[in-house]
């Protein structure tokens, strides 16, 4: 068949599918990409239904999205009312990343009290089902100290970067543990989810590296943030948040791969 014949026939299957030839093919059209990495940032509530459509899961998009990309003052939630509130005089706004477009919200190493943070009206995990996708430019090399990247509930779950260097995933009260996964996590940017799944008992970490399985802890005091956020913090760079609550926060392990896989990360584990 002749290049002009295989046009023709292309262009026939597709009015008889009732589909325009000029209709892009890419089902995510339309939602956010940063131009550099080539990874998906949905922006709006509606942005993050296509996604969720394209991925197969209907249990719902994000109760709260931070697109960090302010220029100064506290984290704005653009489709929830959860405002994280910025603290550190040395935190830094609108700092290149390599390797993307989309700029981050900087926590300096080692420092107290530099986070961005809610503890009166954020989600509370002793109640309530809780998943959190961040997308984290991480330390060059291993802290000198366990450092925090983000927790969910004074007494609950949190991710830690450890010495070693490992992503650890920490819960607490009666039952509590710390886990630390086994792949080093520096020198590049990545996917961090956390997960709180009330309902099915579940408390673990992912990265576009690992999951971390931690053990369900006593969840306590309400408080979301990132960076310090009752400890140290480290030199992390942040570039997006969403949050999930409720039932959908209680993904299974294969719809985070799907969905990570959807906003354009490759994953290692299975």
């Amino acid at each position: 068949m002749s290049l002009v014949s295989g046009l023709r026939s292309g262009l026939r299957s597709a009015l008889r599918a009732g589909l325009n030839p000029s209709d892009s093919a890419d089902p995510l059209a339309g939602v956010t990409r940063d131009a550099t990495s080539g990874i998906y940032a949905p922006a709006t509530a509606g942005e993050w239904s296509t996604a969720m459509t394209v991925a197969g899961i209907g249990s719902g998009g994000p109760s709260s999205l931070y697109l960090m990309q302010e220029a100064s003052g506290n984290l704005v939630d653009t489709i929830g009312g959860i405002t994280l509130t910025a603290t550190g005089a040395s935190l830094l706004y609108q700092q290149a990343v390599a390797g993307w477009t989309r700029d981050a919200f900087t926590t300096p190493d080692g420092l107290g009290s530099h986070q961005a943070q809610n503890t009166t009206t954020a989600i509370d995990i002793s109640t309530t089902s809780a998943l959190l996708i961040l997308y984290a430019r991480m330390p060059a090399a291993a802290p000198a100290a366990v450092r925090r990247i983000h927790r969910i509930n004074a007494t609950g779950i949190g991710t830690f970067l450890s010495t070693t260097p490992r992503l650890q995933c920490v819960t607490g009260g009666a039952g509590g543990s710390t886990v630390s996964g086994t792949s080093d996590p520096t020198g590049a940017t990545r996917p961090i989810v956390i997960q709180a799944d009330r309902t099915n008992l579940v408390a673990r970490v992912f990265s576009d590296q690992e999951e971390i399985v931690g053990t369900v802890g006593t969840y306590a005091t309400i408080a979301f943030g990132i960076g310090s956020s009752g400890g140290n913090a480290a030199d992390i760079g942040y570039l997006y948040g969403a949050l999930f609550s409720g039932a959908a926060a209680e993904l299974s392990k294969a719809q985070i791969k799907t969905l990570l896989q959807t906003l354009g990360w490759g994953v290692l584990w299975s």
